[in-house]
């Protein structure tokens, strides 16, 4: 049954009133102007990210990049305004972005050169610098990207070659992988090789990780949209954020 209460009326069982309707609708105000408030931090995000492509591309650098990130095209293009650089492209062997990637670029008159990861080691003696996009960014500071991006970095850090990362805070996680398969799925082997696999012995295992766990030792810098920060900052800009 309904009872008078000093803010309206309200039932016995629920015992809501008008004091409860405020109360859910001040609530409501606030979700909305924190979705509002984090819309437009994906709208600024990449122009904010992009602002620091001059700095960090020179006139001829060799950039190489893996497979097809909308955000590091932007940065390369923004780059591309004042420099005047050559990239290189690997092609991701799952997803075959690769050479989409390159037409984006070539149409903002970038220089691009396409190849396939089993040339990863041969190019990078010829490279400035590496920028990668990656999934997710890890508490310890390494990040989550696609298969093949390890022995890229690998390569890079063999050859001395600074790895870039750029992300948005979006993408800072408060997880902490202890291997590759941590945070990981296994694709069937048919997807990179395009063939029906069949083994003459049940011994064999083809594995295809989806993703690859890059550790913080092998990233130079990351980009964000709050700036620039090393591996070892990410703990504590995940604190300050979250």
């Amino acid at each position: 049954f309904f009872f008078q209460a000093e803010d309206g009326i309200r039932d016995f069982c629920l015992s809501r009133g008008l004091g409860d309707v405020y109360k859910r609708q001040g609530i409501k105000r606030e979700i909305l102007e924190s979705l509002e408030n984090l819309i437009d931090d994906f709208d600024k995000m990449t122009e904010k990210i992009s602002e620091n492509a001059p700095t960090h591309i020179k006139s001829n650098d060799i950039v190489v990049t893996y497979g097809e990130s909308t955000l590091v095209q932007d940065f390369l293009v923004s780059a591309a305004k004042s420099r005047k650089f050559e990239v290189i492209v690997i092609e991701d062997e799952l997803c075959k972005v690769g050479k989409s990637m390159c037409s984006k670029l070539e149409e903002h008159n970038i220089p691009t050169t396409f190849t396939l990861p089993t040339a990863t080691y041969a190019i990078m003696s010829r490279a400035n610098k590496v920028i990668l996009s990656p999934n997710a960014i890890m508490a310890d500071g390494g990040i989550i990207s696609n298969s093949g991006t390890l022995l890229l970095t690998a390569a890079a850090k063999a050859h001395s070659v600074p790895v870039i990362v750029i992300a948005g805070l979006f993408k800072l996680t408060s997880n902490f992988p202890f291997s590759q398969d941590t945070f990981n799925e296994i694709k069937s082997p048919t997807d990179p090789l395009f063939v029906e696999l069949s083994f003459p012995s049940p011994l064999t295992n083809v594995i295809v990780p989806k993703y690859d766990y890059i550790e913080p030792e092998y990233i130079s810098l990351y980009i964000t949209d709050a700036g620039e920060h090393t591996p070892s900052y990410i703990y504590r800009l995940f604190r300050e954020y979250y």
